[in-house]
């Protein structure tokens, strides 16, 4: 948790001081933009099989986005400060025990420790986005606990190496990493990136990467980099490809990427490969969305999202997510009913149901209030 924290205060300070002493030169957008909303909500969830033992949980939240700029420099900082109970609270501790890659980006109390019981209540502290970036023409520059946004995916991407996806919620949600990078603008419609991500929770990476719009419907892009091993693996050397159709009413798009690994005299049977395939369809009102991973070394091998979306009228929408996951006979759906800016406020209702592995189905229901200032 120190060095967390640590990690953070550098960051801020550094953010603090590209705003105050940047290159003198004159920028029309120089200023400051603060956005605010705040969040109730409420939730249950249960087994199926016994539905009596369910969890209720409660949630309130303040969501922050500040984003500034001072000539060249520029400085974005995205989080939640939050207030869990019960449920909520207990489930925001089992997915840190499940993935201690979260830890990251997270301040709690009480401190989260593997070893100990959910607490009962919890606040926390959490980290969408801490960075800062500079421009000088065709360069740009940018550093902090960001997005890499590489690959076309949007529930799997293979050849973003920097990717850390989150499920829990039904719909994937990318986790941003510390990340340092340095583009290079050729064009309007082309970038070179080099990104760099240190050891922390998980192995370095650099990477390098060029992409570009070859035609006004055909974007391509391909990157090289290499990989930190960790205790038991082995260093390794990444390349992956991706391209995208932008068609008026359906848009394809797919993902492939290799790994090598360098331990002693590497052979080509030990390359390591993933692909994705996706696509976007707009029938009328109605947009789908659809992506099949592959894995043939992996131990998911075959994995599915679905996600349909179809707006009721001018304020209501509602969505329908799916995964799913052959090889371990996983398999979750839901359905989400929201309403955008009725009477100055945000609702959402949604439903999830899940089946593991060995047949245990389970649900969680929630509801969410907001409204920003």
């Amino acid at each position: 948790m120190n060095r967390t924290i640590r990690a953070f205060a550098a960051l801020a300070l550094a953010a603090a001081c590209a705003l105050a002493n940047p290159p003198p030169h004159a920028y029309a957008q120089d200023g400051i933009q603060v956005a605010v909303k705040a969040r109730q909500g409420a939730s249950f969830a249960s087994s199926l099989s016994a539905p009596c033992l369910g969890r209720f949980g409660t949630g309130t939240s303040l969501d922050f986005d500040f984003s500034g700029q001072k000539g060249p420099a520029s400085t974005s900082v995205a989080g939640s400060l939050s207030l869990l109970s019960g449920g909520e609270a207990q489930a925001l501790w089992g997915s840190l025990v499940l993935d201690p890659g979260k830890v990251f980006g997270v301040l709690l109390a009480p401190d989260f420790d593997p070893g100990l019981a959910a607490p009962q209540s919890a606040s926390i502290l959490s980290l969408r986005e801490l960075s800062i970036s500079l421009e000088q023409g065709p360069f740009s520059f940018e550093t902090g606990y960001t997005l890499a946004n590489w690959g076309q995916g949007k529930a799997f991407s293979p050849a973003d190496y920097f990717a850390d996806i989150d499920y829990s919620s039904g719909r994937p949600e990318r986790r941003s990493k510390v990340l340092f990078r340095a583009s290079f603008f050729p064009g309007s419609l082309s970038r070179i990136d080099i990104v760099a991500a240190p050891e922390i929770l998980s192995p370095g990476i650099i990477a390098a990467r060029a992409y570009g719009l070859v035609t006004d419907t055909l974007a391509l892009g391909a990157s090289i980099g290499y990989k930190t091993g960790v205790p038991g693996t082995s260093s390794s050397v990444l390349g992956g490809l991706e391209l995208g159709f932008d068609l008026p009413w359906f848009s394809p798009y797919g993902e492939a990427a290799l790994r090598l690994p360098l331990d002693g005299s590497p052979q080509f049977s030990e390359i390591k490969s993933s692909f994705m395939a996706g696509a976007v369809a707009k029938l009328g009102s109605l947009t789908l969305l659809g992506e099949y991973s592959y894995e043939p070394q992996g131990s998911a091998r075959h994995r599915i999202f679905g996600l349909a979306s179809y707006p009721l009228d001018e304020w209501l929408s509602l969505s329908v997510p799916l995964s799913l996951y052959p090889d371990a006979g996983a398999l979750s759906f839901g359905l989400t009913l929201a309403a955008a800016d009725l009477w100055g406020l945000d609702i959402a209702s949604a439903a999830l149901f899940s089946k593991d592995g060995i047949g245990n189905w389970s649900m969680a229901l929630s509801s969410q209030l907001s409204v920003g200032f």
